[in-house]
C-alpha cells in the first residue's frame, strides 16, 4: 500500500511543514505591511518563493491586498505589461469593488474569466483594446496600478519573482527607468525576488542604476544545521520512520543545508526506508539524488558554458581559491590565458554559478560541486 512522503520537491503548500524562518517571516511581514520595498535574494532553489508565499499569507490576515507575478522567461516589454495586468485582475476579482475599479482604470485590457475544465478553476484571458504596444502599453499599465493603489485603502504588497530577468531584454535600462518612475509613486510595498544574486544586487546597489537604494537588501541565509536536522528527523518520525539524530545530521550535511536538496534527499531516503533509516539507505539515496540531478547539471548548467567557462568552473569545484588567476592555480588546472579567464569568471559570477565569500571563489551549489568533483 502506498504511503505519503512528507518531503516536497515543489513550492511548498501553505499547510505543509515549514522549517523555522520565524525571523524572516516576521521581518518581511512587517516590511510588507509598512509599505517598505525589499529585494530578496538567495541561490537557486533555496525556498524564496515558498517563504514569500507565506509572508503574503500572513499579510492577507491583516487585510493586505497581495499581488504576485513572475518574470521568469519574460520575453518582451509587452509581456511585462500583460503579466502585471493579469496579476492585478487575478487578485482584485476576489472583491467586486476593487475589480470594478481595476476594469475602469486599466484602459488597455479587458479581462474575462472562464472555467478551465482541465484544472476546474477559472482561467483569465486578457483582450487588448487600446492598440498600444511596447513602452506605451507598459506605462499605461503602471499608471493604472498607481491609480488603483490610490483607490484601495488597504495596504498593498506586490511580489515579483525572478525580477532580475528584465535585464535580459534588449532595452532593459529603459525598462528599469520606467518601472522605477511609477513604482516609487505607487502606494504599495514591492518584494523584488530573484536567484541571480549578483545581477539583482547590482540593480539595487549601483549608483548608475534606476533602482539604486529603492529597496532594503534582504539576503536569505541558510538555516542552522542543528535546527534543520531536528526538522528532518521530525518529518520521518511523523510518518513512523525512525531516523536517528546522527543520520538526520548527516542528511543535512550531504545536502549542504540547501533546502531543495534537503527535501529531495529526504524524499529519496524515505522511499527507500521501511520503518527505519540506515546509513546505507541514506548513502544510496544520495547517489540516486546525484544521478537524478545529472540532466539538470549537464544540460542547464554545464552545456551552455563556453569551454573556458566550463574549465574554470570545474577547477573551482575541485579547489576553492582567493586567486583564480595566479600562475600556480592556472598551471595546476591547465587553464587558458588570463584574459580568457577574466571573461569566463565574469560570466560564472553573473550566472550565479560561482560566488565570492570572504574573498574566496567557490561554486555556489555545493551538491553541484560534489557532482563536478565526482564526474570531472
Amino acid at each position: 500500500m502506498p504511503r505519503r512522503n512528507p518531503f516536497y520537491l515543489k513550492v511548498l503548500p501553505l499547510d505543509a511543514p515549514f522549517c523555522n524562518r520565524r525571523k524572516e517571516l516576521k521581518e518581511l511581514t512587517d516590511y510588507g505591511y509598512s509599505d517598505t520595498s525589499v529585494v530578496i535574494y538567495s541561490p537557486r532553489r533555496e525556498g524564496k518563493t515558498s517563504l514569500v508565499n507565506r509572508v503574503q499569507n500572513e499579510l492577507r490576515k491583516s487585510d493586505t491586498v497581495t499581488i504576485k507575478t513572475d518574470f521568469f522567461s519574460v520575453f518582451s516589454v509587452d509581456d511585462i505589461a500583460v503579466r502585471f495586468a493579469k496579476a492585478v485582475f487575478n487578485e482584485t476579482r476576489k472583491y467586486e469593488p476593487w475589480y470594478k475599479k481595476a476594469i475602469a482604470v486599466f484602459q488597455s485590457f479587458r479581462p474575462a474569466f472562464q472555467p478551465d475544465p482541465m484544472t476546474n478553476t477559472l482561467s483569465l484571458t486578457l483582450t487588448s483594446v487600446s492598440g498600444k504596444t511596447g513602452f506605451d502599453l507598459l506605462e499605461d499599465v503602471l499608471v493604472s496600478i498607481k491609480e488603483l493603489s490610490d483607490y484601495i485603502e488597504n495596504p498593498i504588497n506586490i511580489f515579483i519573482d525572478e525580477f532580475q530577468e528584465i535585464t535580459t531584454l534588449k532595452e532593459s535600462a529603459k525598462i528599469e527607468g520606467l518601472l522605477r518612475t511609477y513604482m516609487q509613486e505607487t502606494k504599495a510595498s514591492f518584494f523584488y525576488v530573484g536567484s541571480r544574486r549578483r545581477i539583482l544586487f547590482d540593480m539595487f546597489n549601483k549608483r548608475n542604476r534606476p533602482f539604486y537604494k529603492l529597496a532594503v537588501n534582504y539576503p536569505i541565509e541558510k538555516i542552522e544545521a542543528g535546527e534543520l536536522a531536528f526538522w528532518v528527523r521530525d518529518q520521518f518520525n511523523e510518518y513512523s520512520v525512525n531516523c536517528k539524530d546522527e543520520l538526520a545530521e548527516k542528511l543535512v550535511g550531504l545536502a549542504h543545508r540547501h533546502i531543495f536538496y534537503v527535501q529531495k534527499l529526504g524524499l529519496f531516503t524515505f522511499n527507500l526506508s521501511g520503518d527505519i533509516v540506515t546509513e546505507s539507505i541514506l548513502m544510496q539515496a544520495y547517489e540516486d539524488m546525484l544521478e537524478s540531478e545529472k540532466t539538470v547539471f549537464e544540460e542547464s548548467y554545464i552545456k551552455p558554458l563556453a569551454p573556458a567557462q566550463r574549465h574554470l568552473l570545474i577547477a573551482l569545484a575541485g579547489e576553492n581559491t582567493k586567486q583564480p588567476f595566479s600562475k600556480d592555480f592556472v598551471k595546476r588546472h591547465n587553464l587558458p590565458a588570463i584574459s580568457t579567464l577574466q571573461s569566463a569568471l565574469k560570466v560564472l559570477l553573473n550566472e550565479d554559478l560561482i560566488h565570492v565569500q570572504n574573498d574566496v571563489y567557490s561554486v555556489v551549489d555545493k551538491v553541484f560541486q560534489d557532482y563536478l568533483v565526482k564526474n570531472y
